[in-house]
C-alpha cells in the first residue's frame, strides 16, 4: 500500500513538472503574428512587402497582377466593421484560422477552434498558443486560380 501511495505522489510530481515545462515553453517570445503570416504567404509563392504601418499586407500572386490585401482581425467580432471595409466589392473574402478556410466568417467558428487549440497547448499536444486573430485575404474576383492555393497553411 505504501508503494502505491508513493507511486501516486511521484506521478503527481511528474505531472506538475510537465505542466511547468509546458507553460515555460508556451510563454517564450514568438515573432509578431503578421510577420509569420507574411513568411507563410511567401512560402505559398505569394509576393508581399510584409506588413505596413496599418498592420496590413499587400500581396500579389503568380498569374494575377492585381494586388490584394491580407490582414489579421480579432476573433471576438470587435473588428467586424473594419473587416467589412477591408474587403473590396469585387473580391472574394477568405477567412483563415488554424488550418481552416471559409468564405463566410460565421462558417469558420473561430472561438471554438481557439478553445480547442488552447486546451491542446495546455496539454502539451500543441507547441504554441493559438493566435487570437484570424487572417482575412480579399482575393480579386478576376483571379479565380488563387482559390486553388493552400490558404490553410497561412494560419496554423
Amino acid at each position: 500500500m505504501k508503494n502505491l501511495v508513493r507511486c501516486g505522489f511521484l506521478l503527481l510530481m511528474l505531472l506538475a513538472i510537465h505542466a511547468r515545462v509546458t507553460w515555460y515553453r508556451l510563454g517564450q517570445a514568438s515573432p509578431p503574428p503578421l510577420t509569420t503570416v507574411a513568411e507563410r504567404l511567401t512560402a505559398l509563392g505569394v509576393r508581399n512587402d510584409g506588413p505596413d504601418q496599418n498592420g496590413l499586407i499587400e500581396a500579389t500572386a503568380p498569374g494575377c497582377a492585381i494586388r490584394f490585401p491580407v490582414g489579421m482581425f480579432a476573433l471576438d467580432g470587435g473588428e467586424d466593421m473594419r473587416m467589412a471595409e477591408f474587403v473590396p466589392p469585387d473580391s472574394v473574402p477568405l477567412y483563415i484560422y488554424l488550418g481552416k478556410v471559409r468564405t463566410a466568417r460565421r462558417e469558420l467558428h473561430p472561438a471554438s477552434a481557439w478553445f480547442n487549440a488552447n486546451l491542446a497547448a495546455m496539454a502539451g499536444a500543441r507547441a504554441t498558443l493559438p493566435p487570437t486573430k484570424l487572417v482575412l485575404a480579399a482575393l480579386p474576383g478576376q483571379c479565380q486560380q488563387l482559390a486553388a492555393l493552400n490558404w490553410a497553411s497561412v494560419s496554423q
